[in-house]
């Protein structure tokens, strides 16, 4: 039996893919690979269960790096981010805010954190320059491409 895909996710994923290709190679990590998943409520709920305990709220974005001795014996054509993982649930509505997320968890990915002041200005400065760097798509074409 075939699984039917949601239109609205597909083309969301369509548009994170070239998200991400615009954001590594302003990076300068043109040939870098990541994964993304824009998974339901539940899922999420099991992620946060599993990584944040302690984390009470629902989750919107998590990202894991890849681990650094992880084997990957598949001809690497750049170096393996890790994952992000994205509450498409609480994001499908607001394409801008999966947009600034999925942003978010790539440059955890590249490195960045937001653990003192001085590093959540870095982060939130390259968060600000990439979002400026990608083509915006005006409110019409956003509804359209978004509605679920």
């Amino acid at each position: 039996m075939a699984i039917k895909k949601n239109p609205t996710k597909i083309a969301a994923e369509r548009e994170l893919g070239r998200i991400a290709d615009i954001c590594l190679a302003k990076l300068k990590m043109p040939h870098a690979q990541l994964g993304f998943f824009l998974l339901a409520d539940a899922a999420m709920e099991r992620l946060r269960k599993a990584h944040l305990p302690k984390h009470a709220k629902p989750l919107d974005v998590l990202s894991f790096p890849e681990p650094k001795q992880f084997p990957h014996p598949e001809e690497k054509r750049g170096k393996v981010l890790g994952e992000i993982y994205l509450n498409w649930s609480l994001l499908k509505s607001d394409p801008e805010r999966l947009r600034f997320l999925f942003i978010h968890g790539l440059l955890h990915l590249a490195g960045f954190t937001h653990a003192g002041k001085s590093d959540t200005m870095k982060m939130e400065k390259q968060e600000r320059k990439l979002l400026a760097s990608i083509p915006t798509l005006s409110p019409h074409a956003i509804k359209s491409r978004y509605r679920n």
